[in-house]
């Protein structure tokens, strides 16, 4: 993983200031719960950070891109059910 989120931020941070570093964690089928391919055959090159590394593998991936991004540069999660799922964890 660092490897990787090496390779991207340090090839493009003199032009790239935003950065989502992860994306779409969530379960569409239930919000509240990372994507996971266990149980699942997985299609060429479906791959899931959380198999490998554990449940707070988006830490890790912050850490890294944190570590080779520009101390301004922001550092997002990207996924269509964020909003939902912030809003029905807050009541």
């Amino acid at each position: 993983m660092n490897k990787f989120i090496s390779g991207m931020i340090d090839t493009c941070k003199s032009v790239v200031t935003a950065w989502d570093v992860v994306k779409e964690p969530f379960d569409d089928a239930n919000p509240t719960q990372l994507k996971t391919g266990v149980g699942k055959t997985l299609a060429a090159g479906e791959f899931y950070w959380q198999d490998y590394l554990g449940y707070d593998y988006a830490v890790t991936a912050f850490q890294f891109a944190r570590q080779h991004a520009n101390a301004t540069d922001k550092l997002f999660i990207n996924d269509n059910n964020l909003e939902s799922i912030l809003l029905n964890a807050a009541g």
